[in-house]
């Protein structure tokens, strides 16, 4: 692969998200962590960050390779106690790792699980903060579904107020964040400064192809790029991941068009 795809951009972070790697030869790791390497890639979120067991030779690759591990994403039955938290926040620090998200919710009723997750989270943000973590929340396609005027996410919203709670906007499954008012727009806006772009098709034939490089599926990306850009007024460091969960025939060369995608649109 010729040249450094991401060269001319000038995103304070650019990120590509990474699979779990449990069950993974570190071979496969290596190899994939040499090829950011190969595409000027400098950050990567990991998905899911608990890895006690391959922690020492992920991050001698990652030294190799000159990559840094932006953020970890766990899932919310992973940090609901105590103790997993601790085990989290432990792996966090052995990766140098300056970003938790979570995503997913506590059990209950519907009426009640959203309020009974953020009071959690509360607890969860202030743990984070004595490590000196950012904890953020990556909802999904059901939280920002509007409801007389509400959505589910308003709840997260209103219960770390006080903390002030970033949250994680993901292109595809939160897609109909680009068709609030300005307004709703902006207070989502202020309590969020990570997005992860991605493209697809919510009924894709074939079914393995519901996510696809960027620019070729259904999702509204410049109203997307534009949301970035509002964010970008709003926070001094923005930060953006490449995800893609499914590709046709070779992953990097897939992010290697999303990349150009990006490009010609000069996300700044």
């Amino acid at each position: 692969m010729s040249g450094n795809p991401f060269s001319k951009l000038k995103q304070s972070v650019l990120a590509v998200q990474l699979i779990q790697f449990g069950g993974r030869q570190t071979s496969d790791f290596a190899a994939t962590l040499k090829l950011c390497k190969e595409a000027g890639i400098q950050h990567v979120e990991v998905n899911y960050c608990k890895l006690p067991k391959v922690i020492p030779e992920f991050l001698a690759h990652c030294r190799a390779s000159n990559v840094s591990v932006h953020a970890g994403h766990v899932r919310f039955e992973e940090i609901s106690t105590n103790s997993r938290l601790s085990l989290v926040l432990s792996t966090m620090n052995e990766l140098s790792c300056p970003m938790l998200i979570c995503s997913g919710m506590a059990t209950g009723t519907a009426d009640v699980r959203w309020r009974r997750t953020a009071r959690w989270f509360k607890g969860i943000f202030a743990r984070c903060r004595e490590q000196n973590v950012e904890f953020l929340y990556h909802p999904y396609k059901g939280c920002v579904s509007l409801h007389q005027g509400r959505c589910q996410l308003d709840d997260i919203l209103d219960e770390t107020a006080d903390e002030k709670m970033n949250i994680v906007l993901d292109s595809f499954w939160c897609n109909s964040v680009v068709w609030f008012d300005s307004d709703r727009q902006l207070r989502l806006l202020e309590r969020c400064r990570y997005f992860h772009l991605k493209d697809g098709f919510h009924r894709p034939k074939p079914p393995s192809r519901m996510f696809v490089p960027l620019g070729e599926g259904e999702i509204s990306l410049d109203m997307w790029l534009s949301l970035i850009r509002k964010s970008a007024t709003l926070h001094r460091q923005v930060s953006v991941v490449i995800e893609q969960d499914t590709y046709a025939t070779d992953p990097f060369s897939e992010l290697v068009r999303s990349m150009q995608y990006l490009l010609k649109k000069g996300l700044p």
